[in-house]
């Protein structure tokens, strides 16, 4: 049976589904594997990349080409993403940091 297929009759049986925890457990699977996939294709990045991406940000906000926290969060809502925290610092909404899986 083919990849394509196998994803067809899993869904399926999802569908049937109507207990609480057994929806949760592949739901719970599905989102660990992802984050070790991600974690997996991360490489750090050299010195030269650094540097330029900081010079790059410099030059960013000296144009304010820069998207403000708060109206960054919105996009993200819009865009049906998750924001699962956020800190405040200094209680600040300015200085809010995102963490969006």
């Amino acid at each position: 049976m083919d990849l394509q297929r196998r994803k067809i009759i899993l869904v399926q049986e999802v569908l049937r589904l109507q207990n609480e925890e057994i929806i949760s457990r592949p739901e719970n699977l599905l989102k660990t594997k992802k984050s070790e996939l991600f974690g997996k294709k991360l490489t750090p990045m050299s010195i030269d990349q650094f540097n330029h991406e900081i010079d790059q940000a410099m030059t960013d906000s000296e144009n304010e080409r820069i998207t403000s926290a708060v109206d960054l969060r919105g996009k993200v809502k819009k865009m049906g993403l998750t924001v699962y925290r956020t800190q405040f610092a200094e209680d600040k909404p300015e200085d809010i940091f995102l963490y969006i899986y």
